[in-house]
């Protein structure tokens, strides 16, 4: 059992890197999420996105302006980077630029995507903390914890390690003792796990020091070309071959991962969009997806009716309370008065 000090907010700076394609909609709910629930520290966002068609880059661009205008509460510091990938700028480009700006601010990266729901609190300081004080741990699951039993891409039930207890004392002004956090943390040996318990390389809600993240792209590129982090399939998969094949220094000295007690974070697959891998989704009762076409009209419909009014009077709204002129904004609400839910 280990205890530590846990650090206040103000001291912390997390870096968090959200990865996301075509979906505007859900990147939206998922950043409200994460804002709600990932607690005690600084959050330093940047949010790495690609717009196949122009609908999308439009939903991107309201998306970026409702952050930016603070229109959603956080219990922290927030600095919001948004970074587009283009033909010209690739993915690599974008996360090389990321870690060379946080470099001086953290030692701490959260990897996660726009599919990511966080329903309860996280403690991302104590898990900041046990990357500080403990090489054995090369990463913190977010969305492992004991419960987590079935892998649904492989759909077999997996062996669960066994756990031990990171205790941590709230620091406080006084001279009194710090006032005693039940365990938040469980340490574990991944190689006594299997499927999602030996897979410390991941990408959708995870954190690593930032000195991995950058030994993994580097090792990436040596092995695999220049190119190769250029997609986010590429640089989980990648990174994964490499850490089976023990070519990855740091991974190789750590054997333990870390992860929470109780569920917090939910990586809900309701559409596909890559090609790569044929990963499983939540389909409807059809059997069909929930195309990212129609949740970006689901999310115009949701900011017509947030502007309190209809057609030219809620883009008028709109353009008051948010970046872009109201001509701009009837453009883009234009055909979703009429939508059914």
């Amino acid at each position: 059992k280990m205890e530590s000090e846990l650090p206040r907010a103000a001291d912390a700076w997390l870096a968090v890197v959200i990865f996301s394609k075509d979906r505007p909609c859900q990147l939206l709910c998922s950043l409200v999420s994460l804002l709600r629930h990932v607690r005690g520290v600084a959050l330093d966002i940047s949010v790495l996105y690609k717009a196949s068609q122009p609908t999308f880059a439009e939903s991107y661009f309201v998306v970026e302006s409702l952050f930016q205008r603070r229109l959603y509460p956080s219990f922290a510091p927030v600095e919001w980077h948004w970074m587009e990938e283009t033909d010209e700028t690739s993915l690599g480009k974008l996360l090389d630029s990321m870690l060379a700006r946080v470099r001086e601010k953290t030692t701490t990266v959260l990897l996660t995507v726009d599919d990511a729901l966080w329903f309860n609190d996280f403690n991302a300081a104590a898990a900041m903390q046990l990357l500080k004080s403990d090489n054995r741990i090369y990463s913190v699951h977010a969305k492992l914890c004991p419960r987590i039993e079935y892998a649904h891409p492989n759909d077999k039930f997996m062996r669960v390690p066994p756990f031990s207890h990171f205790s941590l004392h709230q620091s406080t002004d006084s001279k009194e003792e710090g006032e005693k956090i039940s365990p938040d943390l469980l340490i574990f040996e991944r190689e006594k796990g299997e499927y999602d318990w030996n897979y410390p390389w991941e990408l959708s809600a995870s954190l690593y020091r930032l000195e991995s993240v950058e030994e993994v792209i580097q090792a990436i590129r040596s092995e695999f070309g220049s190119g190769a982090v250029d997609h986010p399939n590429h640089l989980e998969g990648y990174g994964v071959r490499l850490l089976k094949q023990q070519k990855l220094p740091s991974a190789k000295s750590s054997k333990y991962c870390a992860c929470v007690t109780d569920p917090v974070v939910k990586v809900v697959t309701v559409n596909r969009v890559q090609s790569l891998f044929d990963n499983p989704v939540y389909s409807q009762s059809d059997g069909s997806e929930i195309s990212v076409d129609e949740l970006d009209q689901v999310l115009r419909y949701a900011l017509l009716q947030a502007g309190l009014a209809d057609g030219d009077a809620a883009a008028d709204v709109l353009a008051q309370k948010l970046q872009g002129s109201d001509g701009w904004w009837k453009s883009y609400l234009k055909g979703v008065e009429t939508l059914e839910l």
